[in-house]
C-alpha cells in the first residue's frame, strides 16, 4: 500500500496525470529541475576529480637526498622513459647512506 501511495505522488509531482495537465506540470515543477519517475533512482552528485599529475618527460636537476651520486629528484611519468623506468624501485630500498655504503666505492 504505501508503494502505491508514493508512486501516486510521484505520478502527481511528474505532471502525469492529465487532470493536471501541461500547465499543472510546469507550475508544479521549477524550470530546469529533475522530475522523478515511478522507476527512476536518484543519483548521487558527481565528485570532484582529483587533478592529473603533471606529466613530466624529462628528470628534474635537483639531486636526490641532495647527493648528486643517487640521481635526480624526480624522474619522467611519461614519455619512454618513464616507460622504461615501470617498476623500478629507487635505491631497492635502502636508505641513501646505506645504498652508498654498499654500492659506492
Amino acid at each position: 500500500m504505501r508503494i502505491e501511495r508514493v508512486a501516486m505522488m510521484l505520478v502527481l509531482a511528474a505532471g502525469l496525470l492529465p487532470a493536471w495537465g501541461v500547465a499543472g506540470a510546469a507550475a508544479a515543477v521549477p524550470a530546469g529541475a529533475p522530475i522523478a519517475t515511478a522507476g527512476a533512482k536518484a543519483k548521487a552528485p558527481a565528485k570532484a576529480k582529483a587533478p592529473a599529475p603533471a606529466q613530466r618527460t624529462t628528470c628534474s636537476t635537483a639531486a636526490y637526498a641532495n647527493n648528486p651520486l643517487l640521481g635526480p629528484k624526480r624522474v619522467p611519468n611519461a614519455g619512454p622513459v618513464a616507460r622504461l623506468l615501470r617498476g623500478w624501485e629507487r635505491l631497492a630500498g635502502f636508505s641513501p647512506r646505506g645504498y652508498l655504503k654498499l654500492f659506492y666505492d
